[in-house]
């Protein structure tokens, strides 16, 4: 039986059997809304926003792929138009964001959330603000304004500002989930921190940082000791960075389809489902272990 050509798929093949996926991945169903990008964009948005408004529905199906290819695609296409959708999607709360992105969130969000933003960091700003929202998707947003920064969109003198007033009251204190601070912290060393070396020093001194995952104040004070222009220039070259330019190249390896035998093997050899992703058991057991020791610690002063 002949296969029917990528470009003659209709957009309702293309979604039905995204919506059906399961374990298979969908491949020409990615390549024809690629071929179709016009057609199809508005399809992808209006399935962020659906998802934005019942996230319900796609977590109750795991069969449904339509929101994350939506997500994928969307950042390949640099859509702006999708930018309020996908935003509020990052936004959900805490539990509901991560089961409806799951991995997605650490995986790639921040390249997704950059990818839809024409530059304009206002609707990344309210996630990273957004105290309901999941902690990693909040971490995301700090991961994508560096990446404006990288890519030239968007001045390092307005992102020093910004996260300067994160620093005096933008974020809240005395959380037990640490993790937006730790990022904070990390992000800041990224575009060089010397204008921000005291907000450092005294978030360290507040145990608003998680020391194993962003190391001491001293690395803070050594990448503050370090030129400029080398660390902005690394920060272009830094592949977290990169744009989204091949969905399904991002796409395809992902543990959730069936893989064979050397594909296993490329999973393993890296690290896991991504280079710098962070598994939903991982992320669990550091925020419990960061709930504990924080706790211990206020019990103990």
């Amino acid at each position: 039986m002949t296969e029917t050509p990528v470009k003659t798929l209709t957009i309702d093949a293309i979604f039905n059997a995204l919506r059906a996926a399961g374990r298979v991945f969908p491949r020409r169903e990615l390549e024809a809304a690629v071929a179709q990008r016009e057609a199809v964009t508005p399809r992808l948005i209006a399935m962020v926003e659906a998802a934005a408004r019942n996230p319900q529905s796609f977590i109750d199906d795991p069969d449904d792929f339509r929101l994350l290819a939506a997500l994928y695609l969307l950042a390949q296409f640099r859509e702006t138009k999708a930018y309020d959708a996908v935003a509020a999607v990052f936004s959900l709360p805490d539990e509901t964001a991560d089961a409806l992105l799951g991995d997605t969130i650490t995986e790639r969000g921040e390249m997704i959330l950059a990818g839809v933003s024409g530059g304009d960091p206002t609707q990344i700003q309210r996630l990273i603000e957004n105290r309901e929202a999941n902690g990693y998707a909040r971490g995301a947003g700090l991961y994508a304004l560096v990446a404006l920064v990288a890519r030239g969109l968007w001045p390092r003198e307005e992102a020093v500002a910004y996260f300067r007033s994160l620093f005096a009251g933008g974020l809240e204190r005395d959380s037990f989930d640490d993790h937006v601070w730790s990022v904070l912290v990390r992000v800041c060393r990224e575009i060089h921190p010397a204008e921000l070396l005291e907000e450092i020093r005294q978030a360290y001194e507040d145990e608003q940082v998680d020391e194993f995952f962003v190391g001491g104040v001293d690395r803070a004070e050594r990448d503050a000791a370090c030129d400029r222009d080398e660390v902005l220039a690394a920060l272009q070259t830094e592949e977290r960075y990169f744009w989204i330019t091949d969905a399904i190249e991002d796409i395809e390896w992902w543990a959730a389809f069936e893989p064979d035998a050397s594909e296993v093997r490329q999973l393993v050899s890296r690290g896991g489902t991504s280079g710098h992703g962070v598994s939903k058991a991982t992320k669990a057991k550091a925020k419990q272990k960061r709930k504990m020791a924080k706790a211990s610690r206020r019990k103990n002063r």
